[in-house]
This record gives C-alpha cells, sequence and structure tokens, in this order.
C-alpha cells in the first residue's frame, strides 16, 4: 500500500511544471483566483465544479507556476491510494486491496489527470470514501459513517455534476440488495440527505443551463472502445485487459464461482453511469465526454484486481501483474510526452507573440475565450507590462469557459486596425458555426491584408497579417 503510494507519487509529480497550462486549465485558475468573480459565473453560467474552485483559491495563494498549482491535484491522487485500499480491502478482501493501490497508481488515465488543473483527482478520491462509507453502512450502520458519507457524496457532487450518476448507481445497488424496498428507512434516509444538501444547487438561475454542453458531439461506438482503453490506462494496458478479462470470465464461470454483492456494487458503479451516458446522449442530448466519466475508474481498476485475486500460482500472478505494470509505464511515457487533444501550448504561444509584436500592432482571437489563457500568461511574464492592443472581436458576451454557441464577430472592426494583425486561431474548428466564424474572419482579414507568417503551436495557429 505504502509503496504505491510512493509509486503515485513519483508519477504523479514527474514532469509535472513542464506542459503549459491549456484553455481548461487558466479557466479553472482565473476562476478561483477571484471569489466573487466564480460565484458570479456560477451564478449566471454553470455552478459546476464549485467545491474544487473553492478549495483551490486557498491553494493559489503559494504561487502561481505550472508546477505548482498542478501539484494540488497530485496531492489528491497521491491521497486517493490508500482509500482505494481500504475500499478493496472492505469489498473483498486484503489481496485485493493492494493489487488496487497498484494499478491504480500507474494508470495512465489517472495520471494524466493528476496533472491537470481541474476537478478530476479531486472526484476520485470524493468517490472511493464515498464508497468505502456505503460499504461500511451496509455491514453496520451508525451514525458517524452515515454523516461522513453523506457530506462526501455531496462534495463530491459539488465537485463535478457527473457525480450525480455515481450517486444513482449507488441508489440503484442499495434497490437491488435490499430486493426494491425503496422505503428502507436507513438508506432512503442517507440518499435523501446528500439530495438536502445538494438543493441549494436548483436555486441557481444557471443550474438547468446546457450551453457549456453545446460542444459534446454525438455518441458512437468507438467512443465506447476509446472509454475502455483509457479506463485501462491506455492502448497497451487496453488490449491486455481486455484478454484478461476474458480469460478471467472463461475460467471463473468454469468454476462456476458465485459472485457476491460485493461484485454486483462494483458491476453496478462501473457500468451504470456509462449506461446512462450513452442512453442519454442518444435519446435526448449529447454529454457523453470522456474525461467525465472518469468516474468509472476505481471500479474498473476494482474488477480487474477481483479477477488477479484468483490467481493461485504465484508464477503466473505475479508475471501478469508485472506485464500490467511495464504496459502501465508505457503508458505513462505516452502522457508525459505523447500529443494530448486540445491541450494547447499557451506559454510558447504567448512568449512568440510578445517578443516579435511591435507598436501599433494588434492581436485578435478566435475562439474568442482563448484570450484567457493568452492574457494569463502575458501578465505572468516578464513582459507583463508592454501596452498590447487586444480587442475583443465577439459582438456580444460569451462564456469564459467557452461553448459551441458563439456570438457573431464584429468584422466591421477590423477595417480601423493597423499596418500589423496578429490572429490567433484554437478551438476555432470541428463545429458548423465555428467553422464559419473562422472563414468570414479570414476572408474579412484577407481582403485588406497579406498572410506574411503562420506558426504552429501544439493546438494553436499564429497568423501575421500586413497590409
Amino acid at each position: 500500500m505504502f509503496i504505491s503510494s510512493i509509486i503515485a507519487a513519483v508519477v504523479c509529480f514527474l514532469n509535472l511544471g513542464t506542459k503549459s497550462f491549456w484553455v481548461d486549465e487558466v479557466h479553472s485558475i482565473n476562476l478561483a483566483s477571484n471569489l466573487s468573480f466564480m460565484f458570479s459565473t456560477a451564478w449566471h453560467e454553470t455552478p459546476n465544479m464549485l467545491f474544487y474552485y473553492f478549495l483551490l483559491h486557498f491553494w493559489l495563494k503559494l504561487g502561481n507556476s505550472e508546477f505548482v498549482v498542478r501539484s494540488f491535484s497530485a496531492i489528491f491522487a497521491v491521497l486517493t491510494i490508500i482509500p482505494m485500499y481500504l475500499l478493496g480491502k472492505k469489498l473483498f478482501n486484503h489481496k485485493v486491496g493492494l493489487i488496487a493501490a497498484l494499478l491504480l497508481s500507474v494508470n495512465g488515465f489517472f495520471v494524466e489527470y493528476a496533472q491537470e488543473v481541474r476537478s478530476y483527482s479531486l472526484l476520485i478520491f470524493l468517490i472511493v470514501i464515498s464508497t468505502y462509507f456505503l460499504v461500511s453502512l451496509e455491514k453496520k450502520f451508525n451514525k458517524k459513517n452515515y454523516v461522513l458519507y453523506v457530506l462526501i457524496t455531496a462534495l463530491a457532487i459539488y465537485t463535478q455534476f457527473f457525480a450525480i450518476f455515481f450517486v444513482l448507481s449507488q441508489a440503484v445497488y442499495v434497490l437491488i440488495r435490499n430486493r426494491g424496498e425503496i422505503l428502507n428507512k436507513k438508506f432512503l434516509l442517507q440518499f435523501l440527505s446528500v439530495g438536502f444538501l445538494t438543493l441549494p444547487l436548483l436555486f441557481f438561475p444557471s443550474f438547468s443551463h446546457q450551453g457549456n454542453l453545446g460542444w459534446v458531439g454525438p455518441v458512437s461506438l468507438a467512443d465506447g472502445i476509446d472509454l475502455f482503453i483509457q479506463l485501462s490506462g491506455g492502448f497497451y494496458t487496453g488490449l491486455f485487459s481486455l484478454l484478461f478479462i476474458f480469460i478471467s470470465i472463461y475460467f471463473l464461470q468454469k468454476k462456476k464461482l458465485k459472485f457476491g454483492n460485493e461484485f454486483t456494487l462494483t458491476l453496478i458503479l462501473l457500468c451504470l453511469p456509462i449506461i446512462l451516458t450513452f442512453f442519454i446522449s442518444i435519446y435526448i442530448k449529447p454529454i457523453y465526454v470522456q474525461r467525465y466519466l472518469i468516474i468509472c475508474l476505481p471500479f474498473f481498476i476494482l474488477l480487474i484486481s477481483y479477477f488477479l485475486s484468483f490467481l493461485y500460482s504465484k508464477r503466473v500472478y505475479f508475471l501478469i501483474i508485472f506485464i500490467f505494470l511495464i504496459l502501465s509505464f508505457l503508458n505513462i511515457h505516452q502522457v508525459y510526452y505523447g500529443f494530448s487533444f486540445a491541450k494547447e501550448d499557451w506559454r510558447d504561444a504567448t512568449s512568440y507573440v510578445l517578443s516579435n509584436y511591435e507598436p501599433h500592432d494588434t492581436v485578435l482571437f478566435y475562439a474568442y475565450f482563448v484570450r484567457g489563457p493568452f492574457e494569463y500568461y502575458k501578465n505572468n511574464s516578464s513582459e507583463k507590462n508592454k501596452v498590447v492592443s487586444m480587442p475583443e472581436l465577439s459582438m456580444a458576451y460569451y462564456s469564459s469557459g467557452g461553448g459551441t454557441v458563439l456570438p457573431e464577430p464584429n468584422l466591421k472592426l477590423i477595417d480601423k486596425l493597423n499596418s500589423r494583425i496578429w490572429l490567433v486561431l484554437s478551438h476555432e474548428s470541428g463545429v458548423d458555426l465555428r467553422d464559419r466564424q473562422r472563414t468570414e474572419i479570414l476572408n474579412k482579414i484577407l481582403s485588406e491584408y497579406q498572410l506574411v507568417r503562420t506558426v504552429e503551436y501544439k493546438g494553436i495557429s499564429v497568423l501575421l497579417f500586413k497590409r
């Protein structure tokens, strides 16, 4: 268990500050930096991740470097390892707990979001502890476990709204466990208490606002396959996990092993949030986002660990563990050095524009909200006092967190600009509206200016135009 914690600390903190913040991370920092802005945004746009932003506000007092800020997430990731062991032990046995702690510590999906200024590592931490207290309550009901379960579970919802699917899955398990007796007073009370504590969210005018999910596209079978790979930790462990699961199920069925309630709980908490997400995405509104379903990760790990615990041959057992570890470290290498979709290099892009910026130049941004990370790195650079003209291209208000529906660009503004324009493009394509707006902006600029330089950074294009 402690070895797993040490491994988690090494892999989560290694290379923590080497990558630039990307747009979502800067959005987290900007919201958390100012409590009044944070609550205003929660009131008018979305209260999602409110608890995480509140905690991050105080952490930012320690500094604003990539390493320091991301350490907040990394610490919660490391802290999750011991509760993961305890949950595996509580559900199954000591052996399963040890395996689960080890496999979680080297899971690529886990490590990736342990190194990001978003709520996901805190979310996993709370979900694991919530499940631990749920199981404890099932074995022996007492007030202490009841209060801790309710508080932790409510905080998980305030940390990420997708935790609602996790709580619904817990409720389904309790119904099955109690054979449909929904009026079982003890368990009914605990779920009603969670609902009561999260009731204030309903009073936020923004709670039902779905603008920030407008960018989510239709779900497909390929998304399901990709999710399995991510839960496995990456491509390498994904293939091996699939093979191992099929072989395990075959031999366990051959032995006619009866799975207990603990296995049922694990399976429900793994599968039901995924089923609900896909069902809603297909028949109601697309909401499937791979990283949101990180809520299922602890239970995928527990499932693999449970199957591994039945390997009675020590040689085979240690061989399988060894293969998982080797493949996991290959996945982690990909996390450190591989390409991650949409995670932009704003640090270098901003530095390039500032170092080549001339008096009377203008910097324009599309999509509009990517102005945020540029301003962040400018304000934290040696050239923070440089006067840079950055007129607002949008004709109306837009969410600082993005969203698909963006206001129309003020193309007349371009007529008033000076001899050189820096156009910074990011998150500007892949959606019909943005494709059209980007084309209109480029055509307008090209009608009066000549493109003299294009520089590409990860997820960002910097275009320099001159009359």
